[in-house]
């Protein structure tokens, strides 16, 4: 009898080791990786006058519970000559990109190609976003 009580004290302390090692094994699990996001183009040069899209793209779904609004930053053409750049592009929740279409008007006063830049306002990035792709360059042929 005395036998039989020690082996079942040793099996109930040999359960409890293992459940505490398993327990403390699953203390802190590993904090997910933060979401990317960035910006990409659908072409690298267009004439005057053409229709193009600036995309905002996260790398996974939006899960934070509320719209992701970034603005962008446009640089190398007077805005007036970019139809859509009052447009500050929104990725809803549960998706993963929005797109903006954009038109580069025809500048009357330049002459020759010209570069577009469109980047994305860094201070503006939502907290728990890293910024992946930060801008996309255009030429304009003239």
């Amino acid at each position: 009898m005395k036998a039989l009580r020690l082996f079942n004290n040793h099996i109930l302390i040999r359960l409890l080791s293992i459940g505490l090692m398993f327990c403390f094994s699953c203390g802190e699990e590993d904090s997910p990786a933060p979401t990317v996001i960035g910006i990409t183009a659908n072409v690298q040069e267009i004439d005057e006058g053409e229709q193009f899209a600036i995309t905002l793209r996260t790398d996974t779904p939006n899960r934070t519970g509320t719209d992701i609004s970034v603005p962008f930053i446009y640089e190398g053409i007077a805005l007036e000559f970019i139809d859509g750049s009052e447009i500050t592009p929104v990725i809803q929740q549960d998706q993963e990109f929005n797109s903006l279409l954009l038109i580069v008007n025809n500048d009357p006063d330049t002459t020759g190609d010209r570069t577009l830049v469109v980047r994305i306002d860094e201070t503006q990035i939502p907290t728990g976003l890293t910024l992946g792709n930060s801008s996309v360059t255009i030429t304009i042929q003239d």
